[in-house]
């Protein structure tokens, strides 16, 4: 992978992250409820994503990595749904828009889907290395604990350690295949953007 290449990769999700970091401020607990909601028909089927991803993989070891990260990701639904039910609140039925067209992207049948998968993962698991200390001084101005934020902290601390091993793979894959690992990162990020603006936007 050429050297701009790489930084452009990187920089996919540092712009990701500011565009969360710029909505922190004005978030109010309703717009943290419709975050739970959208994070909870997300990653309902994550590890299915990922198992898919795992199943179309022509490398082993990106094969290897993708189904370990689905066991992982099986149930991380469970804490935003766990998260709503401490305001008393369920999911909402039907998964929203967002999410609707986040699946339909992950599902397009592109070149070389295996890495632009990964690229996609590259962009999802690599924003909280950006985020720093901002997003838990706004979870702590809405009065909000480890008891009621399990989602949001369980992947901050969750995605460093897959954003890293996200780049050792695009690292490694990058030399013959930085075309599609660019276009599934660019492909994500504005549907990951645009999932969170639900948390000022109703």
């Amino acid at each position: 992978m050429t050297s701009l290449a790489l930084e452009r990769l990187d920089q996919i999700p540092a712009e990701m992250a500011a565009s969360l970091k710029q909505m922190l401020p004005t978030v109010q607990v309703p717009g943290y409820l419709r975050f739970l909601d959208m994070m909870f028909h997300y990653t309902r089927d994550s590890g299915a994503r990922l198992a898919e991803a795992a199943n179309v993989a022509e490398d082993p070891q990106l094969a290897v990595f993708f189904a370990e990260l689905a066991q992982e990701e099986t149930d991380h639904y469970r804490l935003a749904e766990a998260d709503l039910a401490t305001f008393d609140q369920t999911p909402s039925a039907a998964a929203p828009a967002q999410v609707v067209a986040f699946q339909a992207q992950w599902d397009r049948p592109v070149a070389q889907r295996d890495v632009a998968l990964l690229g996609m993962l590259f962009a999802l698991e690599s924003v909280a290395s950006h985020l720093g200390e901002s997003v838990r001084p706004a979870l702590g101005r809405l009065g909000l604990t480890a008891a009621n934020a399990r989602f949001v902290l369980v992947h901050l601390h969750a995605d460093e350690g897959h954003g890293a091993s996200c780049r050792a793979h695009a690292m490694r894959l990058g030399q013959s295949a930085a075309e599609p690992l660019l276009a599934g990162a660019e492909a994500a990020a504005p549907l990951w953007v645009a999932m969170h603006r639900c948390l000022v936007e109703a």
